[in-house]
């Protein structure tokens, strides 16, 4: 049987080892006011951040985990991968990530998981 546990640990130190920090951003959303539905929201609430350890990979890059490239995927147009552990919350949560100065909006976020345990995420960034 396979110790999925064992290869999570050791893909979470290698990338923490070899990998680089970014930081996964979830802007807020405010709804309008019910009683002034004309108005616009207010967004003044601070964005959600979260500093993760990843490794960029082009998007070909991926095909040995399983993550072809097809010409209407989105991994097609994706600038980049990052792959990532995982993280205290869901990256599919977030919006943005900001890779030193360098924002992109996050396309897709894949889960690598074959068994019980959450192994690897793939998040695809453009712009």
């Amino acid at each position: 049987m396979i110790d999925y546990n064992a290869i999570a640990i050791s893909a979470r130190e290698k990338i923490r080892a070899y990998g680089r920090e970014v930081t996964l951003i979830q802007i807020p959303s405010a709804a309008a006011d019910p009683d002034r539905p004309w108005s616009a929201p207010d967004n003044t609430a601070e964005p959600i951040t979260e500093v993760v350890s990843v490794v960029a990979v082009p998007p070909g890059g991926t095909s040995s985990f399983g993550l072809e490239v097809n010409k209407d995927d989105f991994l097609s147009k994706a600038k980049a991968v990052y792959i990532t552990h995982p993280t205290q919350s869901d990256p599919i949560n977030y919006h943005l990530l900001r890779d030193g100065t360098k924002e992109y909006k996050i396309e897709f976020v894949e889960r690598l998981q074959p068994g019980p345990v959450e192994l690897l995420y793939f998040i695809g960034v453009v712009g």
